[in-house]
């Protein structure tokens, strides 16, 4: 049966590297297929493969396409929906929330989708069921190397659809659910408290409040996992009052009469204490998947079986993956399935012996660097990093979260519930406990280090020798020679970095409705535009731009060119400044730090020779996006125009005179103004004759771009047009032959979730 379970979660897995879903016929054919396989006793493991990739793929559709097209148009609708999120900040316009019908139409069951009222000071409460007139599209994120993959994680959160309100109409008054009232009761009470964030998300699975700066530095220190209510809180909460209900029966076991069922029964009381606190947590997709695996556990006790504990893991592993298949496009799945198989693969060298003295804390600190070691390969494919302490930070801090801080805040909103504003002389002692916390994550150093691709193979290859020094010396405390070679190879790996194959390179970042372009030439760095920021403190510079160049390691933009003050192109370009030293900058205005990109100013990058063709404000108008800073980058066989955001005015204005036209010709074109129809005139487009020409623009915004003339002027002159609102990041390097134009959703991850679904009908 090991096989056929191993078969089933592979199946499920397999499905994440599909590039289309399967369609309702090769759903049935899969099923005929691994009807065939069962038939035979030495295939029928094998049969169990196909039943869990249709089983993925039926659940898939059924999850995240279950609209009909019609109501996807950008037409408005009458929507009704439940709210399911807690939100707690006052300026979160995102919500969860179970769509219960859309006009006349309505699912069987109702299906979860990400709701967005940006504009609006009201905040809805969960449970609320809310009338409005809104539009509703299906769910498509920015496709970056780098950063969260935002389309795959709402997925796994079983959303495939958005609804954006444009005006309500109607909103119930009922009486808010038990958890909404405790929640808040609790927000209302605690509101003094400087770091009632923490609170919230420790109890309620509230992270609205949650400072970005704590989240990050929990991160890099490698404790994310504290913060998200999941295994780690829910074998807490069931391990703590199992034990405190077992030592209860055991002192009046005389009493009760219970004798062998106390155990037995001491588990069901934390299982069922486990099931109130994913309550409190909302039922959220980690909580599901912490219980099923805590369920596994407690059956194991209650019947008294023993199992292997690899065994019991992969029926976790099972039972998590048929309750919900999608769960695998989320990290958080392959963290704690890891996790548990790394504990219990270290736990095989566990001395015989007893421990004893201060030995424990050597013991207890050389198990965490395994963990750091085996757990690695995930770490960096999902932040492209590692903290160097995270071993003494997990000693450090794991036991003062779960003994102190987790307890003290689930005690706190227990008596808050119970005694109300009675416990308010309380919360300065829980004022000043999470206070102490926040002031030793922040003090404490994160040791955080940046791996590149190449250096997490090696790192890969070290992991395994680490593993396999830990085996053939049957002993955590025989290997300490290993272990200081390991370190001393770790070093080497880490310091000797990763070489750029390739003479240049061109990163066109897909940031939705924005720009942001990065060149590389002989380890010198060019950036043109950041994207887009919000009010919350959320950035394309953070979330994308920084985490690809801390991956290439650089620490030096040898030039950083800001077009002009749009939002969506200079929204991050003080996150630049703080991240990483800018040698010279580039601005249409200048002044302050920036350099005035006047025409024909020239610039030297690598191999690249750059020339700004600007136009002066005299003779294109005052608006500034026709005196943004246009650029052309040139090289040995490969030409690059960065024109901003001109349009017709500017275009016409570069091409009126003999001495600018014979700088335009390139061969890569950044489409002007994201494609406005204002833009790439015929006679622009032209003069520059691109064989390429990449569109930055956001999927479904509101200005449609690109418009459809300029697409029909483009294909007229047989210009190979790309667009990241589609294509994702697009990556030109050089070839023998010339040139070559790499899309994220084609060549880098051309799968399922990086793509629109197909029309199915489960």
């Amino acid at each position: 049966m090991r096989k056929g379970y191993v078969c089933l979660v592979t199946g499920i897995a397999s499905g994440l590297f599909l590039p289309y879903l399967l369609s309702l016929h090769l759903c049935i054919l899969g099923s005929i297929f691994a009807s065939l396989l069962c038939c035979f006793k030495r295939t029928r493991f094998l049969s169990y493969f196909f039943v869990g990739l249709v089983w993925f793929s039926c659940y898939a559709h059924w999850q995240l396409n279950w609209l009909p097209a019609s109501f996807t148009s950008g037409q408005e609708h009458t929507i009704v929906v439940q709210i399911n999120s807690l939100n707690s900040h006052r300026n979160s316009h995102i919500y969860q929330a179970s769509l219960i019908s859309i006009d006349d139409y309505a699912p069987i069951v109702s299906k979860k989708v990400k709701l967005t009222w940006f504009r609006s000071e009201q905040r809805l409460l969960s449970g609320q069921i809310v009338t409005v007139s809104a539009k509703i599209k299906p769910i498509w994120g920015r496709g970056n190397t780098v950063g969260v993959n935002q389309r795959a994680y709402l997925f796994s959160q079983h959303i495939g659809y958005q609804v954006d309100i444009k005006r309500l109409i109607s909103m119930d008054n009922k009486s808010p659910s038990w958890r909404v009232s405790w929640h808040e009761t609790v927000k209302r009470y605690t509101e003094p408290l400087t770091h009632q964030g923490m609170l919230l998300a420790l109890v309620f699975a509230d992270k609205s409040s949650l400072d970005w700066p704590l989240r990050q530095k929990f991160q890099q220190m490698g404790l994310a996992h504290i913060l998200v209510i999941s295994g780690l809180h829910i074998m807490l909460v069931g391990s703590s009052v199992t034990a405190l209900a077992w030592s209860v029966f055991s002192v009046f076991n005389h009493l009760t009469g219970l004798r062998w069922h106390t155990l037995r029964l001491a588990s069901l009381i934390g299982l069922v204490a486990a099931i109130i606190y994913a309550w409190l947590a909302g039922f959220t997709v980690p909580t599901q998947r912490a219980l099923i695996m805590y369920g596994v556990v407690v059956m194991t006790l209650f019947l008294q079986r023993k199992i292997n504990p690899l065994d019991g893991i992969l029926l976790a592993m099972v039972l998590v993956a048929l309750w919900d298949p999608l769960a695998v496009l989320g990290i958080g799945f392959w963290l704690s399935f890891a996790a548990v198989v790394s504990i219990v693969i270290i736990a095989r060298f566990v001395p015989r012996s007893p421990v004893v003295g201060l030995r424990w804390l050597t013991y207890i600190l050389l198990f965490q660097v395994g963990l750091w070691l085996l757990m690695m390969p995930l770490q960096i494919s999902q932040f492209s990093g590692v903290s160097l302490l995270s071993a003494v930070n997990n000693v450090l801090f794991v036991p003062l979260m779960s003994v102190v801080v987790i307890p003290a805040c689930l005690l706190t909103a227990l008596l808050i519930l119970l005694f109300g504003p009675w416990v308010a002389p309380g919360l300065v002692l829980m004022e000043w406990l999470l206070n102490v916390m926040v002031n030793l994550v922040f003090y404490w150093p994160s040791a955080w280090i940046t791996v590149t691709a190449g250096q997490a193979y090696w790192l890969f290859i070290l992991t395994v020798g680490c593993w396999l020094s830990w085996q053939y010396h049957h002993s955590l405390f025989r290997c300490g020679k290993v272990t200081a070679l390991m370190a001393v190879a770790f070093v080497i790996i880490i310091w000797q970095g990763e070489k750029a194959s390739v003479p240049w390179q061109v990163v066109i970042f897909d940031v939705g409705q924005g720009l942001s372009v990065l060149v590389e030439s002989e380890g010198e760095w060019l950036l043109y535009d950041t994207g887009f920021a919000t009010d919350t403190g959320f950035s394309i510079a953070k979330s994308v731009i920084m985490p690809f160049l801390n991956r290439q390691q650089v620490k030096q933009l040898h030039h950083f060119v800001v077009s002009h003050q749009d939002n969506d192109h200079a929204g991050g370009a003080q996150d630049i400044f703080r991240s990483v030293n800018v040698k010279q900058a580039w601005h249409n205005q200048g002044g302050g730090v920036y350099h005035y990109c006047r025409r024909h100013q020239e610039i030297e990058l690598g191999a690249f020779t750059g020339r700004f063709l600007s136009q002066n404000s005299s003779e294109v108008g005052k608006r500034r996006n026709n005196t943004s800073c246009v650029l052309r980058l040139e090289t040995t066989g490969f030409s690059l125009l960065l024109p901003g955001d001109i349009e017709a005015k500017a275009e016409a204005a570069l091409i009126s005179q003999a001495e600018q036209r014979k700088w335009l010709k390139s061969d890569v074109l950044l489409v002007p103004h994201h494609g406005s129809h204002t833009s790439s005139t015929l006679d622009f487009i032209t003069w520059v004759a691109p064989i390429y020409a990449i569109v930055s623009a956001g999927r479904y915004n509101p200005w449609q771009h690109p418009d459809e003339r300029v697409v029909a002027r483009y294909q007229q002159l047989k210009v190979k047009l790309y667009n990241t609102a589609t294509d994702g990041m697009i990556m030109i390097q050089p070839t023998e032959s010339g040139i070559s134009v790499k899309r994220y959703r084609h060549d880098f991850a051309p799968y399922w979730f990086n793509r629109a679904l197909l029309p199915f009908a489960p």
